[in-house]
Parts: structure tokens; C-alpha cells; sequence
């Protein structure tokens, strides 16, 4: 698949490739720093360059929390391996959706045989 190569070319590069990706909701530099994306995350993965990440889901319920806190581990490949909501929706489809999203992002590959983690907070726009 030519995006995984993309995206394997990219992570080899743990500064970054200057490429752009355009969505709906952001504009995304590859290889920018999970501490630079979401100014409250904390955790040992602050330093990871996120690589991928999918346009947020957007929500057909009505529920009035407009984000989510999440506990994301990150296994040394970049790939998020464990997704633990801190604070739940109320709606268990909705906190299912956002585990999926999260599993889908990919950060850059460390030589450190270590599983880093971070808690991140994701915002919603609510769909129609």
C-alpha cells in the first residue's frame, strides 16, 4: 500500500519530513511532537512525533461532553496498543468510536524497547 510506505519512509525520519496532511478539522505536519499537538497531554510520550493521525469522529448523539481524556500506550514500532478512557461519554458506542480513532493513530518508531504512554484529550464535533 503506497500510504503505509509513506508512512514507513516518514517514520524513519524521527524529526520529521515537512509534509503537509489536510483534513477537514486541522492541518497536520508529520513528525510534529504529541506535546506541540495537545498542549494538556502529559505522559513519556510528549517526544513521539505523531504521524498519522484520522480526522476526528464526528457524533450523532447529543451528549454534552464536547471531549474525552484517554490513556494512550505506544508501543516502540508507534503504534497505540492500549486506549483507557479517563473520563467516559455516557454513551458506550461513542466510547467505542473514540478507542477505534485513537488505535488508528502512528507515531514514530524509538530504538528503546519500551511501551511510552500518554493522556490525551479528544475534542468532538457533533455530526448532524
Amino acid at each position: 500500500d503506497e500510504n503505509l510506505k509513506l508512512l514507513n519512509q516518514i517514520g524513519k525520519n524521527p524529526e520529521g519530513s515537512g509534509i503537509q496532511k489536510s483534513n477537514q478539522e486541522e492541518s497536520l505536519s508529520f513528525g510534529q511532537k504529541l506535546s506541540n499537538i495537545d498542549k494538556s497531554a502529559e505522559g513519556t510520550a510528549l517526544n513521539r512525533s505523531l504521524l498519522y493521525k484520522p480526522p476526528p469522529p464526528k457524533l450523532t448523539s447529543s451528549i454534552s461532553q464536547p471531549s474525552v481524556k484517554a490513556k494512550i500506550w505506544i508501543s516502540p514500532p508507534g503504534n497505540v496498543e492500549k486506549v483507557e478512557l479517563i473520563n467516559i461519554t455516557g454513551d458506550a458506542e461513542i466510547d467505542t468510536v473514540v478507542i477505534k480513532y485513537l488505535k488508528k493513530w502512528k507515531f514514530n518508531q524509538i530504538n528503546t524497547n519500551q511501551t511510552q504512554w500518554a493522556i490525551v484529550t479528544i475534542r468532538f464535533e457533533k455530526g448532524e
